[in-house]
């Protein structure tokens, strides 16, 4: 670990030195023992470490999800709401790795993959029925996202622990709810609050 560090803070203060030459200079004398960084070479990428095949991938993961977000919005479906799955038609199935890149970016619950035998040629289907309790789950992120803004508006720190108050929320989800927002209760209420205590 502390080899690679190394390495990756000496080519970082090169990096830097066109642009921060002061900083970039005395992080770069506490590192190495030579003149000074901006005598040295400016980095090159080594095109020979490039995993080819992994780019190619993330390229097709890139295209699916582009597509995936504009099912979405042609379905008018939030980001926040959680969808039961994905389905991809391709030569062959992405690795589990990639597959669970694909569904934290357009937050599905199950990526699924069909063949196709074209490489160049692939589609994507999104199941866009909403069950109560995906329904439930997207509530209960709204319901965190409108709590996170209310204690930033209020100047709250992580360390501050709050109550709040609600006029409903999906019960299922309620400790991921109070967990989410730094909470220790939720209660009911009649607009929606966040007290410090």
């Amino acid at each position: 670990c502390l080899s690679v560090m190394y390495g990756v803070l000496v080519t970082l203060t090169k990096l830097l030195a066109p642009f921060t030459p002061f900083i970039a200079e005395e992080i770069f004398k506490n590192l190495v023992d030579e003149e000074s960084v901006h005598l040295q070479d400016y980095p090159l990428g080594d095109k020979s470490l490039l995993d080819e095949k992994l780019v190619g991938e993330m390229k097709m993961v890139r295209q699916i999800v582009e597509q995936g977000h504009a099912l979405r919005k042609e379905a008018g479906i939030k980001l926040r709401q959680p969808l039961a799955s994905l389905t991809y038609e391709l030569d062959k199935r992405l690795e589990c790795h990639l597959e669970e890149i694909i569904a934290a970016e357009l937050n599905v619950k199950s990526v699924k993959h069909t063949h196709h035998d074209h490489i160049d040629l692939y589609s994507v289907q999104l199941d866009t029925k909403l069950t109560p309790e995906l329904q439930e789950e997207g509530e209960a992120r709204e319901l965190i996202r409108a709590v996170q803004d209310l204690r930033k508006k209020a100047g709250l720190t992580l360390e501050d622990k709050t109550r709040i108050e609600a006029p409903n929320w999906p019960e299922r989800f309620e400790s991921q709810i109070i967990s989410g927002t730094g909470s220790v209760s939720i209660a009911k209420g009649s607009d929606l609050k966040v007290i410090k205590l």
